[in-house]
C-alpha cells in the first residue's frame, strides 16, 4: 500500500482542529499564538514565551499593516491584516496568560498564590513593574521590585509587604498568601521584593 503524502487529507486535519480553506492559508491564529506562549511559560521557558507574546503584540500594533490598534485580532492572513477584531478570545487568553503567568498573580485552591516570570527587559529603569489586578471580588495594587536587575530564574521573592505589612514567608520562586489574610477590605497595596 502507497501513502501520497502530497495530498492533503482535509477530513483528517479538520478532525484535529486544523482549517482549510482560503480564510486561513497563511494565517496565524492569535489565539493559539498565545496558548503556545502560556505553555512555554509552564514549562519554563520563559525567554520563549515573552517572545512569542511579544511578536504578536509587536505584529498587533503594526497598525499601517494590521489594521488593528487597539486590539488582538483573532488571526493575522498572509499579508499580515488582522481579522475579526470583535472576537475576544485572543485578547482573553492574552490577558490571562499575563496575569498568570508573566505577572505570577493567580488563585490556588482559594489562597493567593505568586510566581513571577518577569524578564529583566520587562522593569524600569529602577527596576519596579506595577499593575492592578483583580482577585476574589478583591482590587490589588502590585508592584515587583527587582532592585539587582536579574532575569528570571536568578531571582527569588524575598520579602512581600501586604498594606504596609511584611507578610513572613520562605524565600523562593513563588510564595502563597492565605486568604485569611487578605479578609477586611477590598483594596490592597501588594510590594514584591524580588533577589
Amino acid at each position: 500500500m502507497k501513502n501520497d503524502f502530497d495530498e492533503e487529507k482535509y477530513d483528517l486535519g479538520r478532525m484535529f482542529d486544523f482549517a482549510y480553506g482560503e480564510k486561513e492559508n497563511g494565517a496565524v491564529f492569535s489565539h493559539m499564538s498565545v496558548m503556545y506562549a502560556k505553555a512555554l511559560y509552564k514549562r519554563g521557558f520563559v525567554k520563549e514565551g515573552h517572545k512569542v507574546l511579544e511578536a504578536l503584540l509587536q505584529q498587533s500594533m503594526n497598525s499601517e499593516i494590521s489594521g488593528m490598534y487597539p486590539g488582538i485580532p483573532e488571526y493575522f492572513d498572509s499579508q499580515g491584516r488582522g481579522k475579526y477584531s470583535y472576537l475576544t478570545g485572543a485578547a482573553s487568553w492574552y490577558m490571562m496568560t499575563l496575569i498568570t503567568e508573566v505577572y505570577g498573580f493567580c488563585g490556588e485552591q482559594g489562597d493567593l498564590c505568586i510566581a513571577p516570570k518577569l524578564r529583566m527587559e520587562q522593569f524600569d529603569e529602577q527596576g519596579k513593574i506595577a499593575a492592578v489586578f483583580p482577585f476574589r471580588e478583591q482590587q490589588f495594587q502590585v508592584t515587583y521590585q527587582n532592585p539587582g536587575k536579574k532575569d528570571y530564574g536568578c531571582y527569588d521573592i524575598c520579602e512581600i509587604v501586604l498594606d504596609g505589612k511584611i507578610i513572613e514567608i520562605s524565600k523562593g520562586q513563588s510564595v502563597k498568601i492565605p486568604f485569611a489574610a487578605l479578609e477586611g477590605t477590598t483594596e490592597h497595596t501588594l510590594n514584591i521584593l524580588l533577589e
